[in-house]
């Protein structure tokens, strides 16, 4: 068994953020998370009408492009590997810089520091890579968060509703 989390950490400790990803590293990654929902969450499909994750199925193909795959690639090895495409994502867009600075406040108070946040170009292409995935998928909803704290949890709710 492989998962995710485990895989994460060993990248990181043998290879890092600035060692371009390889084909094999793409694969790994993919068994990784294919057995980290299987052994975490398969057993909840058909008991729940809602399961939220964290840049769970997209993260890949924005991190692991500089391997040569391009992110339709990258999606389909994980597809390939088991692991399921979501109904409906929100990428919530926000401004690069407002980005880095709540990064650098996050960063303060919790003492972590966060490798791909580095700078407000750094967040920039990492949106850029982002935006452009969610222009090859229809379950990919882009949610403006430069508006009041209402007006995004009602368009959240509306795109859930349309589940349903």
């Amino acid at each position: 068994m492989y998962l995710f989390k485990s895989a994460v950490k060993e990248w990181h400790k043998t290879r890092g953020p600035n060692v371009p990803f390889r084909e094999e590293d793409v694969i790994n990654f993919a068994k990784a998370r294919s057995e980290t929902f299987l052994r975490n969450f398969s057993h909840l499909e058909n008991k729940l009408d809602l399961l939220l994750m964290d840049r769970y199925f997209y993260t890949s193909a924005v991190y692991q492009r500089n391997c040569g795959l391009n992110p339709e690639e990258i999606l389909q090895i994980n597809i390939d590997y088991g692991a399921p495409v979501p109904d409906l994502t929100f990428l919530f867009d926000c401004d690069p810089k407002r980005c880095f600075e709540r990064s650098q406040k996050r960063n303060i108070s919790t003492g972590a520091k966060h490798l791909f946040s580095t700078s407000p170009k750094k967040i920039s292409d990492i949106r850029k890579e982002y935006l452009d995935i969610a222009k090859l998928r229809d379950e990919v909803k882009i949610i403006d968060v430069n508006r009041s704290i209402e007006e995004i949890r009602d368009d959240l709710i509306s795109h859930i509703e349309s589940l349903f």
